[in-house]
């Protein structure tokens, strides 16, 4: 039975890493709300709300090698924890980021 991505956690995150991995900015923007904040831990706002955490990942989607890989993947309830390792293009080249996903 397939899952139902409008209420099953981890399949609304699934489709997240799955719109990213596309760089498909449009359905990747399905995923958050209106309101959301994009923050690096512990307390750094990065982007607030659908326009500016929109700009930050079309810049980021132009990025030729981007791709987020799941290493491990919990959850709770509602709350869903994933570990990911992300490729980039950095100025200096190539490189991966450890990403915690809340």
């Amino acid at each position: 039975m397939p899952h139902d991505t409008s209420t099953d956690p981890c399949a609304i995150v699934q489709g997240q890493l799955d719109a990213y991995n596309a760089r498909d900015i449009d359905v990747f923007m399905q995923f958050w709300a209106e309101d959301a904040q994009f923050i690096s831990f512990p307390d750094n706002l990065l982007a607030s709300g659908h326009p500016q955490i929109r700009e930050r990942h079309v810049m980021r989607f132009q990025e030729p090698n981007l791709h987020g890989k799941l290493i491990k993947r919990m959850n709770v309830g509602n709350m869903v924890v994933d570990q990911e390792v992300v490729t980039r293009t950095f100025p200096e080249g190539t490189g991966t980021v450890d990403v915690i996903a809340l």
